[in-house]
Order: structure tokens, then C-alpha cells, then sequence
């Protein structure tokens, strides 16, 4: 019988080495990433090669992303003074990036797991319920916006709220 948890390609091979594929693969992917940069300033070099670090550590381990979610929820205020063309802020970025990691993670591993928790269930049945207030919102974005930041403040990037974040999933309705 084959083993189901094994996946059918493989990054690394038997000896250790990338194999031949996955070291094209990275070829590309940092040649693209240099040709970006190479035109932009300084500044935004920084922010994209930063930015391209945390997503590659985010697809590695998802609690990375997770992480750096934490850290750049209360950077709002400064998205919308820097940066007004972004629809979403950069902690709900990197929050829906961490999802689709996780996500990734869960369908290689052919078993979508969500980890259970006592605050599982009423996490689920409050999202649920504050979600009732989106039908009267005042256009698509704006509900769409307060439905991520609810779920950023609330932890749900791993499946139940942080430990930091269970003081604040009370007020996570807006």
C-alpha cells in the first residue's frame, strides 16, 4: 500500500542536494526578484526583499507568517498615511497570506486539520453572528475590511485565538 502522507515531488533529494528542477525553480524566482528591484529605490528594495523573505518563511512554517501578521496589525495608521492606494493593511496581507500558507500546508498534507481548542466553537459561532452586520454594510470593501480585521484581532490565523489575542476577541466586533 503507498504511503499517503509521502508527497509525490520532492524538494530535496535522497543525498540532500536540491534536485535539478527546484534549483531552476530558485533561479528563476531570484532572477524575477532581482530584475524587480533592480529599477526600484533604495527603500522599496528594502521593503520588497523583506517582503519576499517573510513570504518565503511563511510558506516554509506558517507560524512565520503568523508572527509577522502580530507585528504588522497596528501598522494602519501608517498604511493609510504612506501607502492610501493599499485596499487592505499589512497585518490583513500578511494574515491572508499566512491562510493560503496554511492552506498549501493542509492540502499537501491531504488533510485539512483545523486545531481544536475550547475556544474553537464560540470563536466560530461569534464570527458567524458579527458577520450578520456585513449584509448593511455600506459597500463590498468596507465589509470586507472589518470581516478581516475581526478575524486578524481574533487569533484566527492557526485555528483559535493566541494567547496574546484572547483578551481582545470580546471586542473584536466593531
Amino acid at each position: 500500500m503507498a504511503d499517503l502522507t509521502a508527497p509525490r515531488w520532492q524538494l530535496v533529494s535522497s543525498s540532500g542536494w536540491l534536485t535539478p528542477w527546484s534549483k531552476a525553480m530558485l533561479g528563476v524566482a531570484a532572477l524575477a526578484l532581482g530584475v524587480a528591484l533592480a529599477g526600484a529605490p533604495l527603500l522599496w528594495a528594502g521593503i520588497g526583499l523583506l517582503a519576499a523573505i517573510v513570504i518565503g518563511l511563511t510558506l516554509i512554517d506558517p507560524l512565520a507568517g503568523l508572527c509577522a501578521a502580530l507585528v504588522l496589525g497596528p501598522t494602519k495608521p501608517l498604511t493609510d498615511a504612506y501607502v492610501p492606494q493599499l485596499p487592505l493593511d499589512l497585518g490583513q496581507i500578511a494574515l491572508l497570506v499566512t491562510l493560503g500558507a496554511w492552506l498549501l500546508h493542509a492540502v499537501r498534507k491531504r488533510a485539512i486539520r483545523v486545531p481544536t481548542s475550547p475556544f474553537t466553537l464560540p470563536l466560530l459561532a461569534f464570527i458567524g453572528a458579527a458577520s450578520l452586520s456585513l449584509l448593511n454594510a455600506l459597500s463590498l470593501g468596507s465589509g470586507r475590511e472589518r470581516s478581516l480585521a475581526a478575524a486578524h484581532r481574533c487569533g484566527a490565523g492557526r485555528g483559535g485565538p493566541a494567547s496574546a489575542d484572547r483578551r481582545v476577541a470580546v471586542r473584536a466586533a466593531i
